[in-house]
């Protein structure tokens, strides 16, 4: 009796006093896994920010079709000497317009653009198809003769290269928070890992073993 009875109370006294499973409770805490995430989703989020605000600068720096006209009407026009400006078709298919106009009773000049600038505008898409200049400032009309179902505009001349900057900073602009902000999401979450695996080291070997298996150990 004696002996069976001391045999169930050295198995009660291990059972009470061994230490909670610390495997379950290792610093840094997995919480912190959700804070590298959430770095990383900040910092895409910041970037997109940026780049939509620097694309609607973009944008409002194309050229602005104002009114509209078919192919037939007279177009006014406000020129300054010397100072050219673009007439603007749509559909933007080519198109062979023969257009004559005058400012301030002098005859302006029409010369077919050398480049290819489109752009989307007013739900309508826009091609530079000649610019305009008059050695004279003041006001005047144009009129173009062709195809039938043709829309013609006049706006500024396109400024290639300051759109391009415009854009390309934007890129920059957005790209540099998103970068950083999944580089540091992802530097932390390895930090993370790399301590909580040196505080497993660090813990005893009862300790470490898997918390499923240690449960298991106290039921049986």
């Amino acid at each position: 009796m004696g002996q069976r009875a001391g045999g169930r109370c050295g198995t009660m006294s291990a059972m009470t006093s061994s230490p909670a499973p610390a495997g379950a409770d290792l610093r840094p805490w997995r919480r912190w896994y959700a804070l590298a995430a959430a770095v990383a989703v900040l910092g895409v989020l910041v970037g997109m920010l940026l780049f939509a605000a620097r694309a609607r600068v973009w944008i409002d720096e194309f050229p602005d079709p104002g009114s509209r006209h078919l192919a037939g009407e007279a177009i006014p026009l406000d020129l300054r000497a010397g100072e050219p400006v673009v007439l603007y078709t749509s559909p933007t298919d080519p198109v062979d317009l023969f257009c004559t106009g005058e400012v301030a009773g002098a005859e302006v000049d029409v010369f077919g653009v050398d480049y290819t600038f489109t752009f989307f505008s007013g739900q309508r898409s826009w091609a530079a198809h000649s610019e305009i200049v008059s050695d004279r400032t003041g006001t005047g009309s144009l009129r173009c003769t062709g195809p039938a179902g043709v829309t013609l505009a006049i706006a500024q001349v396109p400024d290639n290269g300051h759109l391009l900057r415009i854009l390309g900073g934007g890129i920059v602009l957005g790209a540099i928070p998103a970068v950083l902000g999944v580089v540091g999401g992802v530097v932390l979450a390895v930090r993370v890992t790399r301590r909580r695996r040196a505080h497993r080291e660090e813990l005893p070997a009862d300790d470490r073993t898997p918390v499923v298996e240690r449960v298991r150990d106290y039921q049986a």
